[in-house]
Formats: C-alpha cells, structure tokens, sequence
C-alpha cells in the first residue's frame, strides 16, 4: 500500500487535495498539495490551490505567498492575480490590492470578475464614483449580476443618489427576488427618506428571506416606534 501511495503523480495528489478542498477540509487539501509539489515543485495548478485553501483558513500571508509562487511561473495566472488581490483586500490593503487589479485589467481588461473586485476595494476606502463606474463594467459584461447591482446601488446610497441606488436594488431583486441585502438596502433608503411604510414592508422582505437577520429586526422596531410617533402628532 505504500509503494501505491509513493507511486501517485503529482496530477493524482491535486486532484485527491481538490476533493478535500470541495468538501471544506482545507488542512487536509494543503497536506496533499504539498505530497504533489514535493514531486513537482512548479506545479502550477498545486501551488494555486495550495493559496486557495490557505486563504480559505484565513492564512493570509501564506496564501499570498503561494500565489507569489504561482505568478512567479506563471505572470499571466489572472485567477492567482484576482485572489492574491482578494487576500490583499481582505487584510484592508486596499490600495494594494486595486494596485494588482490594475496589473490584472492591463492582462485582460473585459474581465468581469477583476472589475468587481476592485470596485468593492474601491468601495473599501469611500471611492464611491470609481467604484460605481467599476461595477458599470461589471454589468456591461454581465447584466444579469445581482451581486453587482447591489453593490453598485450600495455605492450610490453613499453619494446621496438615492433614486438611482433604488433602481439598482429593483434591478437585483429583479434577478434575485429573494435576495436579502438588496431588501435590506431597499429599506434603508426608505427609512432615510422617511417612506416609512414602504422601508417596513422592505424589512419584512428580508425576514422572510432571512429570519436570523438580526438587524432588520432591529431597524424595523424603530421604523414602527417612527410610524407610531407620527400618528401621534397627526
């Protein structure tokens, strides 16, 4: 049994890694990717995996160091790119990570995926005009994203246009009508422009789309302490 297990390719050890990867067992994927890059030291595919599931365990730096190692034998890897940015984004190096979006967009410009994650990256650090004109593109290539409609939406409330955040959040819930944070963001400008019926009837959207959604059932006992307040001068 053991000559068997020696006798694996590298090919072999990713591929039983990528099985434990999918099932949520990142420290037994890595422990497998490292049996394949002991065979194979510039595997690329090992090496990338390996950064996935170390970032997956919030091993950060790790990670970046795999995907280093990735870009290393591979510059044009436009997925190690986009996740080495989405470690940098994580760890609030924002500019950092926009700094590699860019690198990524010079690679390939249309990609939609890139464009994303450097709008939310832009959205990080209050960047709210470019990161609306980010997911623009986003939509350009992908008009059916609601995650991108959401969030373009989530970056107009912040700019104070507030008609044009309601019809990004209608349009994601046109895609996705049980979404729950376009709900929730649909209700917050309500309950900002003082709709207050309306906002109620968004927040009990979101608690039929998620019930442990805490803070919609918070701000909807302040929306009907609001409501009951303005019956009471009227």
């Amino acid at each position: 049994m053991a000559d068997e297990i020696k006798e694996q390719s590298p090919e072999e050890w990713v591929e039983t890694g990528n099985i434990y990867y999918h099932i949520g067992n990142y420290s037994k994927a890595i422990k497998h990717y490292d049996r394949a890059l002991e065979i194979a030291p510039e595997n690329v595919t090992a090496w990338y995996n390996k950064g996935s599931a170390m970032a997956n365990l919030k091993f950060y730096e790790e990670a970046i160091a795999c995907f280093d190692q990735v870009l290393k034998l591979d510059p044009g890897y436009i997925l190690a790119w986009n996740n080495k940015g989405g470690v940098l984004h994580e760890l609030e190096r924002y500019e950092d990570a926009i700094e590699l979006y860019d690198k990524t967009l010079e690679i390939e410009p249309d990609n939609p995926t890139t464009w994303y994650n450097k709008a939310s990256s832009l959205a990080a650090l209050s960047r709210y005009e470019e990161a609306t004109a980010s997911f623009d593109k986003v939509l350009e290539k992908e008009p059916s994203n609601f995650l991108a409609w959401n969030n373009k939406g989530a970056a107009l409330y912040q700019l104070e246009r507030y008609d044009e955040a309601l019809a990004c959040f209608n349009k994601a819930l046109e895609i996705n009508p049980v979404y729950a944070d376009a709900w929730n963001n649909k209700g917050y400008i309500f309950f900002h422009l003082k709709r207050y019926e309306e906002a109620l009837d968004c927040f009990d959207k979101v608690l039929e789309a998620n019930p442990s959604f805490e803070a919609a059932r918070t701000i909807k006992k302040n929306i009907i302490r609001e409501i009951r307040k303005t019956s009471k001068i009227i």
